[in-house]
């Protein structure tokens, strides 16, 4: 039975989950341990397992409580408003949260990142009266978006950083019915008005159904 191993904390446990998302965010996955917090709270590494089963439910609320540090107290009370908005604020934190963002690209346990994203993207739909296997379904399309973006941003990160252009005439298919050079410059303009905002909006909308028009 996991979960209450070790003799319960003698400091919070919002302390400790406070100290881990600061030690994840300095030191990244690499250097983030059960004992390095345990250290730092003053307490043995089997202590910390009386509140949390494993290292994966420690980091899942490192990074919500992260989430919630910075994500700003008034989200707006319009229900697509709202999921445009806590969706964006969950891909910005990805980016100062690289650890989650790791996992997440990798595909190793996306719970640590999706658990926020599931569970207020859902409240937000189940209040507003959207049936349950509609709110799944919708919310599936909302992680595709948040997972795209979040690459995409890394590549155009890399590429910035090296100089380079993402689409360039060289590297598309001489068999397309257009000019290449023309083809390239048109990619490059698509990408610039990219907006992320009307891919959730549209979702959003979508699955709120009538809700999103009153």
């Amino acid at each position: 039975m996991g979960g209450r191993r070790g003799r319960p904390l003698t400091v919070s446990r919002d302390k400790v989950i406070e100290i881990a998302a600061r030690q994840i965010c300095d030191n990244g996955a690499d250097g983030f341990s059960m004992r390095g917090v345990a250290e730092e709270v003053g307490v043995t590494a089997m202590a910390l397992y009386h509140h949390f089963d494993c290292k994966n439910a420690l980091i899942a609320e490192a990074f919500l409580h992260t989430l919630k540090a910075q994500t700003p107290t008034a989200l707006p009370d319009d229900p697509v408003d709202r999921i445009v908005a806590i969706a964006g604020e969950i891909i910005d934190q990805l980016e100062a949260f690289p650890f989650a963002k790791e996992m997440m690209v990798s595909g190793e346990d996306t719970s640590i990142v999706f658990g926020a994203l599931y569970r207020e993207f859902a409240r937000t739909a189940y209040d507003a009266g959207v049936p349950g296997e509609v709110i799944v379904r919708s919310v599936q399309s909302l992680r595709r978006i948040v997972v795209g973006e979040v690459i995409a941003r890394q590549v155009d990160s890399a590429a910035s950083a090296a100089g380079k252009t993402f689409y360039s005439s060289d590297s598309l298919p001489d068999m397309l019915p257009w000019d290449p050079e023309r083809a390239a410059r048109l990619l490059e303009e698509g990408a610039r008005s990219y907006s992320v905002d009307e891919l959730l909006r549209t979702v959003a909308t979508e699955m709120l159904g009538e809700q999103a028009r009153r």
